[in-house]
């Protein structure tokens, strides 16, 4: 019991984690500060809770990035198998936040996740708003090298 209470407690000092929060808020509030202009001033406010199945479609779509053929077909037949195995979760996401130009303004952004469990995601794994952080990464240096 004292070491559970310990483990509260330094997860709460050091991280500012909720020990009883699934995984997938502190994955993906990570990933939504990193595209914030002022990641240190993020606030939530509010964050909404959900999970279902994963239709094909979805599953086909985030496997896009697989090149080797033989890889992305065992993925798929897999899928096939096991449709119920991979759920889509997604997090609705109030926050507050601070623009380049200092001034605190409310957002709002929506994290997904695809797995067979929420506590399987990495700031890799999830797409804001849609896009992946290599998408997002891949626009932050087309907007680099355009100025």
């Amino acid at each position: 019991m004292v070491r559970m209470n310990v483990m509260i407690g330094v997860c709460a000092i050091l991280s500012g984690c909720n020990p009883f929060e699934p995984q997938l808020y502190s994955v993906c509030e990570h990933a939504l500060q990193q595209r914030l202009k002022s990641p240190a001033s993020y606030k939530r406010v509010d964050v909404r809770y959900s999970e279902r199945p994963a239709t094909r479609h979805e599953f086909l779509k985030s496997i896009i990035y697989v090149q080797d053929s033989g890889s992305r077909e065992r993925l798929i037949s897999g899928f096939d198998r096991n449709p119920q195995a991979k759920k889509q979760y997604e997090l609705a996401i109030t926050y507050d936040a601070m623009n380049s130009f200092g001034a605190m303004l409310r957002g709002f952004a929506t994290c997904g996740f695809m797995g067979e469990s929420s506590s399987d995601a990495t700031s890799l794994d999830v797409t804001i708003n849609g896009e992946t952080n290599l998408d997002w990464y891949r626009h932050l240096l087309q907007e680099q090298s355009d100025k």
